[in-house]
């Protein structure tokens, strides 16, 4: 399947935990050379360990990495 060249060069979307379906729809909608990075943001209390990239990862044809500081 032949890509157009994307209008942006990033996506981002942003979610709380209460959005993690919506999230998993989303991400498992995007085709394997989507033409863009996409960045999601979740909103989560800090004392709290992420399983959105796995949650996501699950879903997606695309890699999904959780970011980390520095």
């Amino acid at each position: 399947m032949a890509y157009e060249q994307a209008a942006f060069d990033a996506v981002a979307i942003g979610a709380s935990a209460g959005g993690v379906t919506a999230l998993q729809t989303v991400v498992g909608a995007l085709p394997a050379r989507f033409p863009a990075a996409v960045f999601v943001v979740q909103h989560l209390d800090p004392r709290h360990k992420s399983l959105l990239a796995d949650l996501l990862g699950r879903h997606a044809r695309v890699a999904v990495k959780e970011a980390v500081n520095g």
